[in-house]
């Protein structure tokens, strides 16, 4: 692996958690933090075009869950926002037209973290807590989403001017 692209995933991991970190608003119900760190995870899907920075979205969130209240919620956080970069890239990817290429993977996305921590919460605290959580988490990934496709157009720039990462 070159030395700019290993550079370029540890700075992705740092701003993932440090984006998680900078917006932390505990959620009402269920435990967990509302936070933008999946706007970055998101972007960089489409900015990178590289698959294998799935790991820095998840131990960036990580990260920042075990520098919070919510360490336990660590583990999970790793797989599932790893997966949520890996939904978002292959559909960004595999997907042709240009107005769902900008608004269907980060909705997926979205999808995918709201029924995973939902899932999580059933895991941790029983059935009763997965709508709650859901709803939650909910808001949360719909906002990453709707934030991510305002600014398609920046990350779509960005993407254009920087030299592919090879």
């Amino acid at each position: 692996m070159k030395t700019r692209v290993l550079l370029l995933h540890a700075l992705f991991t740092a701003l993932v958690t440090v984006v998680t970190l900078s917006i932390t608003i505990p959620l009402i119900g269920v435990d967990g933090y509302f936070n933008l760190g999946g706007v970055v995870i998101f972007s960089f899907a489409v900015i990178s075009g590289r698959f294998e920075f799935f790991i820095g979205a998840g131990i960036g969130s990580a990260i920042a869950d075990l520098m919070t209240a919510w360490a336990f919620y660590a583990p999970f956080t790793l797989i599932i926002k790893a997966i949520m970069y890996i939904i978002v890239y292959l559909l960004y990817k595999y997907i042709n037209h240009n107005l769902l290429k900008m608004t269907v993977p980060f909705i997926v996305g979205a999808i995918w973290l709201s029924l995973g921590y939902g899932v999580v919460e059933v895991i941790l605290k029983g059935q009763a807590m997965f709508w709650p959580a859901l709803i939650q988490n909910s808001l949360q990934g719909f906002v990453e989403a709707a934030i991510t496709i305002l600014i398609m157009p920046m990350v779509a720039m960005i993407k254009r001017h920087l030299p592919k990462l090879t």
